[in-house]
């Protein structure tokens, strides 16, 4: 399982995504792709105006390393030319395998 989650204030809302953006990438041993995880959740803003942008899912059990990636999207730089974000986290458990 993973958590990834960022502070952020004054972020787009698209029709299936927000911006910025946060994925993980995973590889196996061999350096080579195995997944993209994408989906993510926008909570309500507090009184400063600043949201959690969360992105939740399970690790592929073939994936050795994770990369974060944080994705702008180009209708962002229109609709929201300033964005800020801070306190970014993530956890990543590695997957038991019972025999």
């Amino acid at each position: 399982m993973f958590r990834v989650s960022a502070r952020v204030r004054g972020a787009s809302e698209g029709l299936y995504e927000f911006s910025p953006g946060l994925q993980l990438q995973f590889f196996d041993a061999n350096h080579k792709g195995v997944a993209q995880n994408g989906a993510q959740t926008l909570l309500a803003a507090d009184a400063d105006g600043w949201q959690t942008l969360v992105l939740d899912g399970v690790a592929p059990p073939q994936a050795t390393s994770a990369r974060l990636v944080l994705d702008w999207s180009d209708y962002s730089f229109w609709y929201a030319p300033t964005v800020e974000l801070t306190a970014l986290q993530w956890w990543l458990e590695q997957p038991v395998v019972v025999k």
